[in-house]
């Protein structure tokens, strides 16, 4: 699993950004932000090769400006349940 924080580009709604993560079947989670990024986009991927190949493929949406992609290891907690 991997995080990722992706900015939106000047002048994109809500709903553009929204659309352009939904596209992503790898996407299973995405959030609005207050901070460095504007969402961050849970992304299950198969291996580094799949996951290079979500960024890309994101990176390459008008409405998404920048990406950071954060590597997922080992949860530390989780309480929902």
């Amino acid at each position: 699993m991997a995080l990722l924080g992706a900015s939106a580009a000047p002048g994109t709604s809500r709903e553009e950004s929204t659309d352009s993560l939904t596209a992503q079947e790898e996407i299973v989670r995405a959030w609005t932000t207050a901070g460095s990024a504007d969402a961050f986009a849970l992304i299950h991927a198969r291996d580094t090769d799949h996951l290079a190949e979500i960024i890309l493929r994101l990176q390459r949406i008008p409405a998404i400006a920048h990406t950071r992609p954060q590597i997922l290891f080992g949860e530390l907690v989780n309480r929902s349940g």
